[in-house]
């Protein structure tokens, strides 16, 4: 990356900068700050977003702690369907409810406790970020993101310490509301939405990455969704439990046919199996029709299958 002050120190000047953005050999990506226009061009949304907290992090010093959405892109959680264009920075002092098109100026103190490091800059800490989350995003995107930080190591109880402080602030309900909503067992944004949908269209709940066994005692992987006493099991997107991805020597159509196989085990057993996909998302009255036929179709099976 870099920066106008030490293009400054090295000789280049203004004019400079602005010739090579108007050339596509530079972006400029904050104020102050450009990337190489092809390795700009390589980055995804989220790592745009970081570079751009880089960026802050040179024009706003050492006092600035990094928080919301942009702690997250640096703790990396899954940010889904949040907004990333503007960095967030919280900071005593900071004038109330100061924002610029590329800077969200938060002013709130921050205990000791809640601020950590990350390559060099100050971020919140994952309770401190997730529960600024649960406040200001969907209820979707908030529950996503506190899955993925629940899975990654953050502990429940100090989530809830968190959001107990919270109290008082705005989005405070909200928080408490997500908080009990969020799971780390889910193993990507989509079962978390998921579970989210199976919630609100009034599915019963189910129990998540229950382990299926075959007849003769065999393992025959984990299912993303368990509907206990229904004999139905859900599937998210497909996803391969085991030999997610290929061997060596194999390729794609290798572990799709093992895949097949093993729901096809699973099937033996008396489970009845939906899968659904990023699409089916986007309908969710027709998934919820999906899985009601799944347990009409359904009978118990006395004796088996066994989950655990």
């Amino acid at each position: 990356m870099l920066h106008r002050r030490d293009a400054i120190l090295a000789g280049i000047t203004d004019t400079d900068l602005r010739r090579d953005c108007h050339q596509n050999n530079l972006v400029h990506i904050a104020r102050g700050s450009y990337l190489p226009e092809p390795e700009y061009r390589e980055l995804d949304v989220v790592d745009k977003h970081r570079a751009r907290v880089v960026a802050a992090a040179h024009r706003h010093g050492e006092t600035a702690v990094f928080s919301h959405i942009s702690a997250a892109v640096l703790h990396g959680f899954d940010v889904w369907n949040a907004p990333l264009q503007a960095v967030h920075v919280t900071r005593t002092g900071a004038r109330p409810g100061r924002r610029g098109p590329n800077v969200h100026h938060h002013p709130t103190a921050l205990e000791p406790a809640e601020i950590v490091e990350i390559d060099g800059l100050r971020v919140t800490s994952p309770a401190r970020t997730i529960t600024d989350l649960a406040r200001t995003l969907s209820l979707h995107s908030a529950v996503s993101t506190g899955d993925h930080a629940l899975r990654l190591g953050l502990a429940v109880g100090d989530l809830a310490a968190s959001v107990a402080t919270a109290t008082g602030r705005h989005g405070a309900a909200k928080a408490r509301h997500a908080l009990t909503l969020m799971d780390g067992r889910s193993e990507s944004v989509g079962e978390s939405l998921s579970r989210l949908l199976i919630r609100e269209v009034g599915l019963p709940t189910p129990s998540l990455q229950r382990r299926v066994f075959g007849s003769g005692g065999e393992s025959l992987g984990r299912v993303d969704f368990d509907f206990p006493g229904t004999a139905v099991v859900g599937e998210f997107d497909g996803k391969v439990k085991y030999g997610k991805y290929p061997k060596p020597g194999q390729d794609a159509s290798d572990v799709l046919y093992r895949e097949k196989i093993r729901e096809d085990r699973i099937r033996d057993t008396g489970l009845v199996v939906v899968r659904w996909v990023w699409a089916d998302l986007s309908r969710p009255l027709v998934l919820r029709s999906r899985i009601a036929e799944a347990f009409r179709r359904a009978h118990k099976w006395r004796g088996g299958p066994r989950t655990t």
